[in-house]
């Protein structure tokens, strides 16, 4: 199956446009949002989670005109924030970010689709740049063939185990593609300040500490 046959063809368009870091914003709070429901978001709660947004904005008037020209066709009128509200709603469902359903008591829900939550999720965790523990992935492979349950049922702690090692494995090529990255960019510089630098704030901080170092003690 092709990608897009999965995915809208507008999908990345907002993350591609001049507004990308607003509407990159206001997706990470409407996931925020989902992650503390079960069965949906009422669209009236989604809307004032972005205007509470476009209120707090640093530079309010600028990105209001801004954001007026970018969704002219999706706008009922023009002046209130809930107005922008609504309409970056629509712009959203019509990119294919988020499903409005109208339930049986008449209100609107909103709900995001799988493939949303999976990107979302991973662009959340790039985002926050978010640690990888090395030692759940073994944990998870051991306890998967070694439980009375995997007793019972070879074959689907079999395909546990062999999923998590892939992940196990492709997450070690990350960090060593992140040490090889930090190699070339010392090599590249000339002045010894600079090199310094790299080393004890990025590369320390960076990759020893927070990953290497535990690979090779807690971890290990």
């Amino acid at each position: 199956m092709e990608l897009f046959q999965v995915i809208p063809d507008r999908l990345f368009g907002l993350l591609a446009s001049p507004l990308k870091e607003v509407y990159a914003a206001i997706l990470f709070r409407i996931y925020d949002q989902y992650q503390l429901t079960t069965f949906g978001m009422e669209r009236e709660v989604i809307i004032d989670v972005i205007q509470d947004y476009l209120e707090s904005s640093i530079e309010q008037e600028k990105l209001l005109a801004a954001l007026d020209e970018d969704i002219t066709e999706d706008l009922d009128g023009r002046g209130s924030l809930r107005g922008r509200a609504s309409a970056i709603v629509r712009k959203l469902e019509n990119a294919g970010w988020i499903k409005v359903e109208t339930w049986a008591n008449y209100k609107q829900y909103i709900n995001l689709p799988d493939y949303a939550i999976k990107l979302l999720d991973t662009l959340d965790k790039i985002r926050q740049n978010k640690q990888v523990e090395y030692q759940s992935f073994i944990y998870a492979v051991y306890t998967a063939v070694t439980s009375e349950e995997a007793l019972r049922q070879p074959h689907l702690a079999l395909d546990r185990a062999f999923e998590t090692t892939l992940d196990l494995v492709n997450h070690l090529k990350t960090l060593n593609h992140n040490i090889k990255r930090y190699l070339e960019r010392v090599l590249a510089q000339e002045e010894a300040a600079e090199i310094l630098r790299l080393h004890f704030e990025d590369y320390k901080l960076e990759v020893l500490d927070k990953a290497y170092h535990r690979l090779k003690t807690a971890d290990n």
